[in-house]
C-alpha cells in the first residue's frame, strides 16, 4: 500500500526498513502571504498522485539548542509511519514536539532526504501503532499576539495548526489503516503543555482519545495584557511599527533568531521563566489556564516528569553566581553545600512538578503517573542527573548528543518505554496502578 487516497488527493509513500513512510503530507494551505498570521486554511484538493517521499521543511526557527537546517514559512506538513505487521487496523500515536514554542519541527534534518528531525519508525514498529508527527508554527508566526493591533491577525496560530493536523488525521487515518477512534497524543515540554490546552478546547476534543504529557511546562501561557506588552517590545526589536505589520511576513531568518533572543532575555530580566512565545489565554481560543481546564477531562491520561528537570538550565551557572540566581527568582540560596542541586530542584518543582501534581490530584478521569530517572552513559559522564528532555531521544530511539541507540542499556530502556506506549495505545492501560486509585507513582530507572 504505497498509494493512499485521502479526502483531498492521493499520496505516495515508500517502504524503508520495514515501515511504510509518507513524509511531507500537506494538511493545510501554506501559511504565507495573506494566510500568514491566520488560523490554518484546509488544503485544496489536488489531481494525480502527490509524492510524499522526503521530509518537508520545518517551521521558521528562533534561538535555541536545536535549530533545524531546513526551514520555511511553508511548513504545514505531516509524516505517517505504518508498521507492516499485517493488521487490518492500528491504534494511532501522535507526537507533538517541544522547543519552548520557539523551535522544532518534524521535517528534514540533513543532506539525506530521508533524514528527519523526528524519525518515528521505531515507535511505529515497536508499539505496533501508526505513528504520526506534524509541524506547527512556532515563534512569531505561531504565537506572537498581533490581534490587538489588527483583528485580521489571528490568535494562537500554532495551537490551531495542531487542531488542523488532528482534524485531517481523524478524517483520513482509516485510509492508512488506522483506527480513527483510538488516537493517542503524546508530547514533551511545550508539546505536552499544548496537549493540556487541547484537552480544554471544545473544538479539539473530538480529534483524540488519550494523552501522554511528558514534562509539561504547564503554566507557560500569557494573559492578553502580558502578551500585548511583549508584542510591542518584539516589534521594536525588528524595527517594525504597529502600522507596518505586513513587514513581519518576510523577516529574514537571522533577524527572527536575533529578535527572539532579545525577547527571551527581556522576559528573563523580568524574573519570569515562561517561554517568550507562549500561547495567549484570550478567553476565546484558549478560555482559561490549560492546566486547570484539562482537569475536567475524562480522557485517559499519563503524566510524567523527569527526576531533576531543571539541571539542564542551572548546570551552566557559575558557582559564585548561584546565590544571586536563586534570589533573582525569589528562591533562598541556603547553605553552600548542595546549592546547585537545591536550586535545580526548586526550579523543577516550580515549573514542572508542582503543576503536574495539581493536575493528577484533581483530574476527573483515569490518570497514571511516572517519574523518569534513567541516565544514559553520556548523562552520567556529564551532568550526572536525569534532566528535562533526557527521555525524548530514548523513547523515540533516535541518536542525539545525550544518547546513542547503539548503547545496549539505553536501547533496552527505550524498548521499555515503547512497551508502555504500546500498552496504553492498545489497552488504555500502561501496566501499573492508576494514580486516581491509590496514588501510585511509578519510578522508571
Amino acid at each position: 500500500m504505497d498509494i493512499v487516497q485521502t479526502n483531498i488527493g492521493k499520496v505516495r509513500g515508500k517502504l524503508i526498513n520495514g515501515v511504510m513512510r509518507f513524509t511531507g503530507i500537506p494538511f493545510a494551505e501554506p501559511p504565507v502571504g495573506d494566510l500568514a498570521f491566520k488560523h490554518p486554511v484546509p488544503k485544496k484538493p489536488w489531481d494525480g498522485v502527490l509524492d510524499c517521499l522526503t521530509g518537508s521543511s520545518n517551521p521558521m526557527q528562533g534561538p535555541g539548542h536545536k535549530v533545524c537546517d531546513y526551514r520555511s514559512r511553508d511548513c504545514l506538513y505531516m509524516n505517517i509511519f505504518i508498521p507492516q505487521s499485517g493488521r487490518d487496523s492500528y491504534p494511532v500515536t501522535v507526537w507533538i514536539y517541544g522547543g519552548s514554542y520557539t523551535n522544532g519541527g518534524v521535517g528534514r534534518d540533513g543532506e539525506d532526504p530521508d533524514q528527519l528531525v523526528y524519525d518515528l519508525s521505531r515507535i511505529a514498529k515497536e508499539t505496533d501503532t501508526i505513528a504520526v508527527g506534524f509541524n506547527y508554527r512556532v515563534n512569531l508566526y505561531g504565537f506572537l499576539n498581533l490581534h490587538f493591533l489588527d483583528p485580521d491577525y489571528d490568535m494562537n496560530n500554532g495551537i490551531y495548526d495542531q487542531i488542523a493536523a488532528l482534524k485531517f488525521l481523524k478524517e483520513n487515518i482509516e485510509s492508512f489503516g488506522g483506527d480513527a477512534d483510538n488516537i493517542t497524543l503524546y508530547g514533551q515540554s511545550a508539546g505536552a503543555a499544548s496537549i493540556l490546552a487541547l484537552m480544554g478546547m471544545e473544538e479539539a476534543k473530538p480529534y483524540f482519545n488519550k494523552a501522554i504529557s511528558m514534562s509539561a511546562f504547564a503554566r507557560s501561557f500569557w494573559t492578553e495584557e502580558e502578551s500585548e506588552k511583549l508584542t510591542r517590545y518584539y516589534l521594536k526589536c525588528v524595527h517594525v511599527k504597529p502600522g507596518e505589520l505586513d513587514k513581519l511576513k518576510q523577516l529574514p531568518a537571522d533577524v527572527i533568531k536575533k529578535a527572539g533572543q532579545q525577547l527571551k532575555t527581556h522576559v528573563y530580566a523580568k524574573r519570569d521563566l515562561r517561554c517568550a512565545f507562549s500561547p495567549v489565554i484570550d478567553g476565546k481560543t484558549i478560555k482559561g489556564e490549560p492546566y486547570k481546564l484539562c482537569q475536567t477531562s475524562d480522557k485517559p491520561l499519563i503524566i510524567s516528569t523527569c527526576w531533576h528537570e531543571a539541571d539542564i538550565f542551572t548546570s551552566d551557572i557559575p558557582t559564585f553566581l548561584l546565590p544571586a540566581a536563586a534570589r533573582f527568582f525569589g528562591l533562598k540560596p541556603g547553605k553552600r553545600e548542595g546549592r546547585r542541586e537545591r536550586l535545580s530542584d526548586e526550579v523543577s518543582e516550580m515549573l514542572y512538578k508542582g503543576p503536574a501534581k495539581e493536575i493528577r490530584e484533581n483530574y476527573r478521569g483515569n490518570v497514571w503517573v511516572y517519574e523518569y530517572r534513567y541516565m544514559t552513559p553520556e548523562i552520567r559522564a556529564g551532568l550526572n542527573r536525569c534532566f528535562h528532555s533526557s527521555d525524548v531521544a530514548v523513547l523515540l530511539g533516535i541518536d542525539t548528543v545525550f544518547t546513542g541507540t547503539n548503547d545496549p542499556e539505553t536501547d533496552e530502556m527505550g524498548m521499555r518505554l515503547r512497551k508502555i506506549w504500546s500498552d496504553f495505545a492498545w489497552n488504555s492501560d500502561p501496566g501499573w496502578n492508576r494514580y486516581s486509585d491509590d496514588k501510585t507513582i511509578k519510578i522508571i530507572e
